[in-house]
């Protein structure tokens, strides 16, 4: 058994993503994030160069000057756009003015519709090295109670 990143407990581990970190945590500290290999750390070790890659989706910064100069471009007014897209105005116009960020599902309809591209994909690895004890160095758990 290997000790948790966060809270440094002896178990066996989960690869999770927590905060945009990828940590190995137990299974209590793996509920506050996203676990991406679910079997025990100690299947990994076993494998001296594993690597596991999970693209990150991720929104361009400037998202919202990239929709309204593609809207305009077209020369849609924002009340067409909303029609076109089946969206309420109010929120479109909170897009563009980079008031709020579009969940996923809002994005594609979005790129579909004015044809380009606001997701890019950042490449997440994880290399699965040899453990260090609880001994040999701190876990996240010990820095923040220090």
């Amino acid at each position: 058994m290997s000790s948790c990143e966060l809270c440094g407990k002896e178990a066996n581990l989960k690869i999770t993503i927590i905060e945009n970190a990828t940590l190995k945590v137990c299974n209590n500290c793996s509920k506050y994030g996203k676990a991406i290999y679910q079997n025990p750390i100690n299947n990994i070790k076993k494998q001296k160069n594993f690597r596991h890659q999970e693209p990150i989706e991720e929104l361009v910064e400037d998202y919202a000057k990239i929709i309204k100069a593609k809207r305009e471009k077209l020369g849609l007014s924002q009340k067409d756009f909303s029609f076109k897209l089946n969206e309420k105005e109010s929120i479109l116009l909170k897009i563009e003015n980079g008031g709020i960020k579009p969940n996923l599902d809002l994005v594609k309809k979005i790129q579909k519709f004015l044809n380009i591209n606001l997701i890019y994909k950042e490449e997440s690895s994880i290399l699965g090295i040899k453990q260090k004890s609880s001994k040999e160095g701190m876990t996240i758990g010990d820095f923040i109670k220090k």
